[in-house]
């Protein structure tokens, strides 16, 4: 089967010079300018929004004043869980107690022996009198932390009640101000367009400091496509927040960034064809507006296909081309991108690669080729263009147009890293249309599972054929894989001993020396005291790198010892920061090519997938201090990206015709796939036990029988909308948290 795709093909720089890449830098840090301009406006708008739609309205007032002292005793509760010191009189007591055993070691004979009894005795008080005091504290902590509670428990109930009628009294203020908020709307186009000609042109972005000191920056002129897509992105950024009633953040610019073109579509109107295709338009067009108008059922589905037939007539006479063709592309002539031809023929057998007739080391040696970009153009008009060495690893498919590219830059550590994407459209071959049915329950586990042996377990897959065969297996990240995490976990504690070491040579030398100097004074107490506060964790870097650059500069002798030492340091740091670094890096790349690979298969024998519409990203945020459960956020979970193979196998289902994605909000972990009642004593265990029926079963098989059982049975309860499933998800699990609770 055969059906037209988009997809991106990125390309990795190559060695070689870089040709304008300052200014590619100025781009993207003008970029980020227009970015946070925008995040200022969407700020400064938004309070005018909520002033206007919040006016009048003691009910709203009396919920944010709720929230404000929900987090104040959320922070109380925060500083309960620290441990209470121990009493005054029992620490003078522990501390007399060591004291007399030293002094004990002078005695001898019946008189040591009596002392030694003496003291073992007030050992013995002083452990009861410290258990006592330690049970009277956790008995307090306790009532406080009930007390707490239930007045974060009581103002919930509060924004519940008042939350209708603020509701209510800010839908009468939006209607009432109606002509208000869109003229408020219409501001805020207005200044996006004056931000976009005035990125475009170049200007001085004034700025004042804390202190109150004024300085200046100059902006260097924005390339219109960047501005575009910078204003494209912020709106998508902007619903969302709206959406999750976040506030947008502005970004620091560090060197990272892109800069983007694309081509624009058109359709040849040349030889008289523009009257031709004003006529057909216009046919178009009375049939859309009968469409409109008729209230019939069957009218508007003959309209509808009358309207298709036409337009595709319409695109059949006078085609709308879209992007730029590979030969286009590789000819040189593009005023927006181009590369370089290559030297190579596509394999015979396999066109997604290059021919393979040819020497591997010839082969590779002639993938390497230059990309151009447009990232300015000249007072002229004229382009200028950044060109970028790159390894084109792989053809464009055959009959492929490119719609855009892009340059981007990322930092790996402590260095850069270029590479190019292409967003082509073009004719995929399908995937086999096997009509198999594949159930996956997606989590991750380790040590937990049977025969455990380092592998990290992600998914549970269940596959059932066409014929009605099934089959379960379980897919991991190999032992490899977690060798290979453990080896970069030690690169980083290594880096974090040497941290350590320099922290205690400094104390050593200011023991010693006195540092003159305020500022690198102060500086080191501040890195002594983020040091304290984060016992047992990283060690902080940023006021240690701070104080190296700082002494490159100085000459004075008595810091040359203080110097040897941050350089020492900083040395080791940054040879292990970039190991590290790029060891991650790798590991992410593989992570994502294993993962593809494996969707891609299971697509090859399957049309149809089932997903649970578990939300990953809310089940590891931190719970409020109100709750004593955990996240589901820890080192496995990270290692094994559930969210990074759902969107994995969610691309392989989704872009192929014949080929769905359903979800369910069905609870399958805690449910019995042979009687159908749940378990919700399961809590983490790998091994499902029914207290019902006494049905035992590996967790994922069962979660994915239960996930298969329902489709067969309930086809119509899973959803092709995966935010539907997860509402219901979210509603099964507040309901079943009423019902523990009642």
């Amino acid at each position: 089967m055969n059906t037209f795709v988009t997809k991106k093909f990125q390309f990795g720089a190559g060695f070689g010079e870089i040709i304008n890449e300052e200014l590619a830098i100025q781009q993207m840090r003008a970029r980020n300018f227009l970015r946070n301009e925008l995040v200022s406006l969407d700020r400064k708008t938004r309070e005018k929004y909520y002033a206007i739609v919040n006016a009048d309205n003691p009910a709203q007032d009396s919920i944010t004043e709720a929230f404000a002292k929900i987090a104040e005793l959320r922070d109380e509760l925060l500083m309960l869980r620290v441990p209470p010191a121990m009493r005054a009189i029992l620490r003078l007591e522990a501390v007399a107690i060591r004291t007399d055993k030293a002094a004990v070691k002078n005695l001898t004979g019946a008189e040591k022996k009596a002392a030694l009894a003496g003291l073992k005795k007030r050992t013995d008080s002083l452990k009861k009198d410290i258990n006592n005091s330690r049970k009277q504290s956790e008995a307090e902590v306790k009532e406080q932390k009930g007390a707490l509670k239930l007045q974060i428990d009581n103002l919930k109930q509060t924004i519940t009640d008042l939350r209708p009628i603020a509701k209510a009294k800010q839908q009468e203020n939006k209607e009432n101000n109606s002509e208000a908020l869109a003229k408020l709307n219409t501001e805020r186009r207005t200044t996006i367009n004056a931000l976009r000609t005035r990125a475009i042109a170049g200007y001085t972005h004034v700025r004042t400091k804390d202190n109150g000191e004024v300085f200046s920056v100059e902006v260097p002129s924005l390339y219109n496509l960047n501005a575009d897509e910078i204003i494209a992105q912020h709106d998508t950024e902007r619903s969302r927040a709206m959406k999750e009633k976040t506030e947008l953040r502005f970004h620091h610019f560090n060197g990272e960034g892109r800069s983007f073109v694309r081509v624009h579509s058109h359709r040849d109107k040349s030889d008289g064809k523009e009257e031709l295709f004003d006529k057909l338009q216009a046919g178009i067009d009375e049939l859309k507006e009968k469409r409109r108008q008729t209230v019939s059922k069957e009218t508007k589905q003959k309209l509808s296909q009358q309207i298709e037939a036409a337009e595709a007539d319409r695109d059949a006479r006078i085609p709308n081309y879209v992007g730029q063709t590979e030969e286009e592309t590789f000819a040189g002539d593009s005023t927006l991108f181009n590369i370089n031809a290559v030297n190579l023929q596509r394999d015979a057998n396999n066109p997604t690669v290059w021919n393979k007739d040819t020497v591997r080391g010839d082969r590779r040696r002639a993938m390497r080729t230059v990309a151009h970009f447009r990232i300015q153009s000249t007072e002229k008009g004229n382009p200028v263009f950044l060109s970028i060495p790159i390894v084109m690893h792989r053809p464009f498919p055959a009959g492929a147009r490119i719609l855009s590219a892009a340059v981007n830059r990322e930092k790996i550590g402590m260095k850069y890293r270029w590479n190019v994407e292409f967003t082509v459209f073009f004719n995929e071959i399908g995937l086999p249309s096997n009509n198999g049915t594949v159930a996956i329950d997606l989590g991750w586990a380790k040590d937990s599972l049977p025969d455990a042996n380092g592998r990290i377990r992600v998914a549970g897959v269940r596959e059932r054929t066409a014929d009605g065969q099934e089959t379960f297996t379980e897919f991991c990240l190999p032992v490899s894989f977690t060798e290979y995490a453990k080896k970069l976990e030690d690169i980083h504690s290594i880096r974090d001993i040497h941290t350590n070491e320099a922290f205690e040579k400094i104390a050593v030398f200011r023991a010693v020396y006195e540092i003159k100097d305020e500022t690198l004074r102060n500086l080191l107490d501040k890195a002594k005291a983020s040091l304290t506060a984060r016992k047992g964790k990283t060690p902080p870097v940023g006021h240690l790198r701070s104080a190296v650059w700082m002494l490159r500069n100085d000459k004075t002798e008595a810091q040359i010892e203080l110097k040897d030492i941050l350089e020492t340091w900083y040395e080791r740091w940054n040879h292990l920061n970039e190991w590290m670094s790029n060891g991650r890096d790798n590991q992410l790349a593989a992570k994502k090519d294993y993962y593809r690979r494996f969707a891609y298969a299971l697509a090859q024998r399957n049309s149809t997938l089932l997903l649970d519409a578990d939300n990953f990203s809310k089940l590891a945020k931190e719970k409020p201090a109100e709750h004593d459960e955990k996240p589901a956020k820890n080192e496995i979970r990270f290692l094994a990206a559930p969210a990074m193979l759902r969107s994995a196998l969610e691309d392989c289902f989704t872009q192929e015709k014949g080929k769905r994605v359903l979800w369910t909000s069905l609870a399958s972990s805690k449910t019995c796939s042979k009687c159908w009642k749940p378990n919700d004593a399961l809590g983490a265990s790998r091994t499902f036990t029914c207290p019902a029926c006494g049905h035992t079963a590996d967790r994922e098989s069962n979660a994915t029988a239960n996930v298969l059982g329902q489709f067969l049975r309930k086809p119509g309860s899973f959803s092709a909308d995966k935010k539907v499933a997860e509402r219901l998800t979210t509603k099964k699990a507040e309901e079943t948290g009423q019902m523990a609770a009642a």
